[in-house]
């Protein structure tokens, strides 16, 4: 929750779905609920894809950020990520590198990445990828991002693909 109040950029809503958790989050979480940005809800236990989908049915914005409760970002995350797709009006999803931590929130080095010798620092470099080449890439090489913390996307992109499965 820090790390998304600390947010530089901070036009936006934090939707939470609770699913009648028993370890103490929904009482923590209800620290923040006089914050506007913040919507608390409880939903049905049906897993981690349910409840990202009732998140994404709940929200309202263009764009989307899925923040599991065990990442964190930095501050300008939403900032850099935001300014890149609105400067992008045609790219649908932008994804940024990314730190392993510890459970104490210390960065693993060296990071266990996948790929680094593909990659180099090309990953490290602002750039666009036309969706054949991610294609070319997962198949090739495996799947260069491996967390939804490191992704924001359109909300139209649902519109495209649905929501994500549950049946996995």
């Amino acid at each position: 929750m820090s790390s998304i109040l600390s947010q530089t950029f901070d036009d936006w809503e934090l939707v939470v779905c609770d699913s009648h958790s028993d370890d103490g989050s929904w009482e923590f979480l209800q620290g923040f609920a006089q914050d506007p940005r913040v919507r608390l809800f409880q939903v049905p236990r049906a897993g981690i894809y349910a409840g990202w989908n009732d998140c994404l049915q709940r929200a309202r914005g263009e764009l989307i950020s899925i923040a599991p409760a065990d990442d964190t970002a930095k501050p300008e995350f939403l900032a850099r990520m935001v300014g890149a797709l609105e400067q992008h009006a045609d790219v649908h999803l932008a994804v940024c590198q990314f730190d392993y931590i510890d459970v104490a929130g210390n960065v693993m080095s060296p990071a266990p990445r996948r790929n680094d010798l593909l990659f180099e620092d090309w990953v490290e470099v602002p750039h666009r990828r036309p969706r054949e080449a991610d294609i070319l890439t997962q198949l090739c090489v495996g799947i260069p991002w491996m967390t939804a913390t490191a992704l924001v996307f359109r909300t139209s992109l649902l519109r495209k693909t649905g929501l994500f499965r549950t049946d996995c």
